[in-house]
């Protein structure tokens, strides 16, 4: 034996006013998802397709979508409301939490910890002074996860070491208000620097050619000397310092 399943008309709407049962039911469903149960029953029914694997592949087409076409109308948004007392105080809390998290990682001696401040400190001085850099945002990556993939492949090749002197380069902890920088940890170096004449925007900047991992100590020493006198230097080990011959 079935029962007749009976419904309860909960938005007081009158089926004789429509013409056919598909508008009646049409008008009812959005007056009903205006009511209180309407919306936390629609609310409840999106988080659980949220959480299934056609939901979470759907999310993901219309987020990557939507700033596909929209990158540069988001970045005036989050501009605009990073410079609003509210945004102001988001983005205070946000910068603490990822500080904090960083701080850890250096603590423990991460390499990630160390080299986030290298690339931080990278990616703003090309983005000011417009010198090229190959460790951009791009559609498959961000510029962090290439610049840490090519700091893992040049790991492969020689090591974990320095690439000018082969000492190995380190990971330590040190508080910047009351100690000195270790002279082994890593550093990132411009193999031709600003200082080689060309000047910064025309060198070759921050390219993969132009990047090498050494200890922050051949770095500074490294800096200290211009790229013509270092030329100069190596003509001379290798070809030594011709003279005219005398008549």
């Amino acid at each position: 034996m079935t029962t007749k399943r009976t419904y309860t008309n909960k938005v007081d709407l009158n089926r004789d006013d429509f013409d056919s049962y598909e508008e009646y039911r049409k008008e009812y469903k959005r007056l009903w998802a205006k009511t209180d149960e309407g919306e936390q029953s629609l609310k409840t029914a999106k988080q659980i397709y949220r959480g299934t694997t056609k939901g979470q592949k759907q999310i993901k087409h219309y987020s990557d979508r939507y700033y596909q076409f929209n990158d540069e109308v988001i970045k005036m948004k989050k501009n605009a409301y990073h410079k609003t007392p509210k945004g102001q105080e988001v983005l205070k809390k946000g910068n603490k939490k990822k500080r904090d998290e960083i701080r850890l990682l250096r603590e423990n001696g991460v390499a990630e910890g160390f080299l986030i401040y290298s690339y931080n400190r990278m990616k703003t001085k090309c983005k000011e002074q417009n010198i090229p850099c190959s460790f951009v945002d791009t559609k498959t990556s961000t510029g962090w996860e290439k610049f840490l993939k090519y700091f893992y492949d040049y790991v492969e090749t020689y090591g974990c070491v320095d690439y000018y002197t082969g000492e190995p380069m380190t990971f330590i902890h040190w508080d910047i208000k009351t100690e000195l920088r270790p002279m082994t940890n890593v550093s990132v170096d411009r193999i031709q620097p600003h200082s080689s004449g060309i000047g910064y925007v025309t060198a070759k900047g921050r390219r993969k050619t132009n990047v090498a991992f050494c200890t922050y100590g051949t770095n500074a020493i490294k800096n200290a000397v211009t790229y013509q006198i270092a030329k100069r230097q190596i003509e001379a080990v290798e070809k030594g310092i011709p003279f005219k011959k005398k008549k």
